[in-house]
């Protein structure tokens, strides 16, 4: 990313915008998914965001929110020992977090590399997803053809975009979706009306 798009107030909202629309999707579905409260999710990820931003005093642009990676031990508990067990065990994974960061806060990234490299990385991150792959064909057999638009516009943008088009294939993904659902009727058009018809003050 240039130093030019970052610096480019109306750029910076755009990007911005995008990365609402992927981490609300992401933090949202988690707790669906295992059985939990999103909007404890979501208070949970505002909170932990806003601690990581005063303690790094707003250097690292980031959101902090659900992982993809405690989706098949999270539900598994949640089913047999029911909501509260997950709970502690989110706050005891939450506690292996802060004792690890320290770690590598005293030994350096360097040797944390050594132990987990790209290699071994990039293979456990790839396994989730493909664990999630069985969500994603579920959810997109109830309408194939909308599902295959949206996808294609993400990879049409991300592959042939130029400048700012191609940093945002979710954005236009989404929006291009929920266009041609709009003009199928597939989704009611009362709502898009109330957005401009509201009192904002």
């Amino acid at each position: 990313m240039s130093a030019s798009t970052i610096n480019d107030p109306a750029r910076r909202v755009v990007l911005g915008l995008q990365h609402s629309v992927a981490m609300f999707g992401a933090t949202v579905l988690v707790p669906i998914l295992v059985g939990l409260s999103p909007s404890v999710a979501l208070f949970g990820a505002g909170v932990a965001t806003l601690i990581f931003h005063l303690l790094t005093r707003g250097q690292v642009p980031i959101f902090l929110g659900s992982s993809f990676a405690f989706i098949a031990p999270t539900a598994l508990v949640v089913k047999e020992f029911g909501p509260a067990a997950a709970g502690g065990g989110l706050m005891a994974a939450g506690l292996m977090y802060l004792l690890f960061s320290g770690l590598v806060k005293l030994l350096g990234t360097d040797r944390l590399l050594r132990v987990f490299p790209p290699v071994v990385t990039g293979p456990v991150i790839i396994v989730i997803g493909l664990g999630l792959s069985s969500v994603a064909v579920n959810q997109a057999k109830t309408n194939w053809w909308l599902a295959l638009a949206t996808l294609l516009a993400a990879i049409v943008a991300s592959i042939y975009g130029r400048g700012l088009f191609r940093m945002l294939p979710i954005l236009i993904g989404v929006v291009t979706g929920y266009a041609v659902s709009l003009l199928t009727g597939q989704v009611s058009r009362e709502g898009l009306d109330a957005i401009f018809t509201c009192a904002w003050a």
